[in-house]
């Protein structure tokens, strides 16, 4: 029995049926207390103000045209209390229409006994409240099911229909619910994924399974989702509840980092950068099999191995300093340094080392090196040219050039400023002003010529030009210029040598004046030469032809000897003058 009174409510018109009621329960009458409600009127009036805990009701209080009012009417009232109708006769059929009605239960007046009516009343109140906490529970359950965030449905078991659908679902795959009731789950699958996933349901038709599987959304977007499900019965029918999380994003995030992880595989393991670890010893854990290449070792070899241990003595003091102060800069591009290989060959190294010690994945010092041997070789090389270049710019008076093409920038020697009178520091590099520096009357030809070099590829060119010099005098230059070409023939450099043959060109002019002179007087003196010369030619004819005609030879000697001192006169005069342009 319960440990708590029941209070029962008894809406009954005749008094007598009340007493019987009361004389069934009076052995219980500590357990149980009764209120009497004689009409309708007043049991509304208790229920108004009053708890029960069930509600016994006699079918002859109420009138016969209204019998299903009433009754809905006190069921109203009366809310979760439970109600048992009392009925004069055994009726089974008008038993069965009451409870459908949602009446607790029918008992018969004429068929009641004491432990009959107390069974009945506790059955109904516990069931009663089997039943609020049954529909509370299905009530959680459908709010947890409707307001879930994650897509939900039910199945049924046998064809896969959709049963029921959350708002979710609804709104993951585009379809309303209407639409979700005439179809199957199967219609969501990707066609590819049809055959295995329907083994899976197969294979796991009685219990629970999870899924991933690609589905199609009404759009005919392909997500992928993974889909948790468990057989319950639902309304009756056997069916299956899933949960159905969509890890589309997940897939493609986990897509990305592993093309991410990939590719840092690819640079760490397949780059020509050596990636290493040291531990706190300084001694190799880990290097990226790419250190092969330098230290002729696979990195296993390398592992326990210190890192001064292989770095060429003339270089451990700078690093160790660096590795010092590594602690407080945490980051630090090392200088340069050579290491030793297994060949007993040494190899430059650049190296950017940073301290992950607190980093739970590494515990250590990342070492990202790049091998620049050649680099250093072909620096050491250039350097060693440009020292030779130095020697051969001090030794010589020639201004040498190196003009840049592509960025436009001239690099000169010191010369420029002994040839041209410009101070060093002063001379600008572009190239513009190189070239308003060339005399006017030969600027075109030289820049044609100098087109012609870059376009047709012309390796070299000899040129002579005059070239304003600081004070604004001019000298003669004779250019000497060889074209470097890049790997696609265009070009790249051109070197000149800038020759001052200002004093050699003068000389050359000097003489050119005076060779002119020479010309101009012996053209002249020729003709003066020729009359005194036809004179004496004439006389010597007529000695030779005609002596025995001649009646005064000594007339004739005379004109002999006049013509033969015109013409040494002449002749001295050829001399002095010839001297003076000499």
């Amino acid at each position: 029995m319960h440990d708590e009174t029941l209070r029962l409510l008894i809406i009954e018109g005749v008094q007598e049926d009340f007493a019987h009621v009361s004389d069934l329960l009076k052995p219980h009458k500590n357990e149980v207390k009764m209120e009497l409600a004689q009409s309708l009127e007043t049991a509304k009036s208790l229920l108004s103000v009053s708890d029960y805990d069930l509600i016994l009701l006699s079918f002859e209080i109420i009138p016969a045209d209204k019998e299903t009012e009433i009754i809905q009417l006190l069921m109203g009232l009366a809310g979760d209390i439970p109600l048992i109708l009392l009925c004069a006769e055994a009726d089974e059929n008008s038993r069965s229409e009451y409870l459908s009605r949602g009446v607790s239960d029918c008992l018969f007046k004429n068929e009641l006994s004491s432990r009959v009516l107390l069974k009945t009343i506790e059955y109904n109140i516990e069931r009663k409240k089997i039943q609020l906490k049954l529909e509370h529970s299905e009530k959680k359950y459908k709010s947890l099911f409707d307001y879930n965030p994650m897509p939900m449905w039910v199945l049924d078991k046998d064809d896969l229909s959709f049963l029921s659908v959350n708002q979710a679902a609804i709104d993951l795959y585009g379809y309303t619910s209407e639409e979700f009731k005439k179809m199957t789950v199967k219609a969501l699958w990707a066609p590819s994924e049809e055959n295995r996933v329907e083994k899976v349901v197969m294979a796991n038709a009685e219990g629970y399974f999870k899924v991933r599987v690609k589905h199609l959304t009404k759009s005919g977007k392909e997500i992928v989702v993974e889909v948790k499900s468990n057989p319950l019965i639902y309304d009756g029918h056997k069916a299956r509840v899933s949960l159905v999380n969509d890890i589309t994003a997940q897939i493609e995030a986990e897509r990305k980092i592993q093309e991410s992880e990939k590719r840092f595989k690819s640079l760490v393991q397949e780059g020509s950068d050596i990636i290493a670890i040291l531990d706190c010893e300084l001694q190799y854990k880990y290097c990226s099999p790419s250190c092969t290449s330098v230290f002729g070792r696979v990195p296993e070899e390398l592992e326990g191995f210190s890192f001064f241990d292989l770095v060429h003595e003339d270089d451990l003091e700078k690093l160790q300093v660096e590795m010092a102060d590594l602690s407080e800069k945490k980051r630090s591009q090392l200088s340069s340094y050579r290491v030793k290989g297994q060949n007993g060959n040494y190899r430059w190294l650049e190296t950017v080392a940073t301290d992950l010690k607190t980093d739970e994945a590494i515990r250590g010092i990342v070492l990202n090196s790049r091998d620049i041997t050649q680099f250093v070789e072909q620096e050491q090389k250039l350097k060693h040219s440009l020292e030779r270049y130095n020697i051969v710019a001090k030794a010589t008076s020639d201004l040498i050039t190196d003009y840049d093409v592509v960025n436009d920038y001239m690099h000169v020697s010191p010369a420029v400023s002994e040839m041209f009178g410009y101070p060093y520091e002063e001379v600008d590099r572009r190239v513009s002003w190189w070239n308003e520096k060339i005399h006017p009357e030969e600027y075109e030809q030289i820049k044609s010529r100098i087109c012609e070099m870059t376009k047709n590829g012309v390796k070299n060119l000899t040129t002579e030009y005059r070239f304003r010099c600081a004070d604004g005098s001019y000298k003669f230059i004779l250019d000497r210029s060889y074209l470097l070409m890049d790997h696609e023939q265009k070009p790249l450099r051109i070197i000149s040598s800038m020759q001052d043959i200002t004093d050699r060109k003068r000389h050359m002019m000097e003489v050119e004046s005076h060779n002119k002179r020479l010309r101009e007087i012996a053209w002249t003196q020729s003709h003066v030469v020729r009359a005194p010369l036809a004179k004496l030619m004439g006389l010597v004819d007529l000695m030779k032809n005609y002596q025995n005609d001649f009646d005064n030879f000594d007339e004739i000697m005379e004109n002999v000897l006049n013509s033969a001192n015109e013409l040494d006169q002449i002749i001295r005069k050829i001399a002095t003058e010839t001297e003076k342009e000499l």
